[in-house]
């Protein structure tokens, strides 16, 4: 559960996360009926309007597949955990081009 600070009745401090879908369909939706940012921000409960223009600027720098990209650090692959990694030990007598 998410902890939020309060000022003045509203709450602050976090972030909404959005589908990619989701943001496809607001461009979509902007292109569609010229709306502006303020305009298309105000009609999809959006809080930032530069959310959107991000969005946009992702979009056509980048295609549909930036509006689906997970932002972050990949998550930790949790399928054998308990397998050692394997790891490479040097000596002095050997040569780097036997460690590739």
């Amino acid at each position: 559960m998410r902890q939020h600070k309060r000022y003045r009745g509203k709450r602050i401090g976090t972030k909404q996360t959005y589908a990619g879908k989701f943001k496809l369909n607001v461009l979509n939706d902007m292109k569609t009926t010229g709306a502006s940012y303020s305009m298309t921000a105000n009609h999809f409960e959006v809080s930032e309007i530069r959310t959107i223009a991000n969005w946009n600027t992702k979009f056509l720098k980048a295609g549909i597949e930036a509006l689906f990209r997970s932002k972050g650090r990949p998550r930790y692959d949790m399928t054998n955990p308990n397998q050692p990694k394997e790891t490479k030990s040097l000596t002095c007598e050997q040569p780097l081009e036997d460690v590739k």
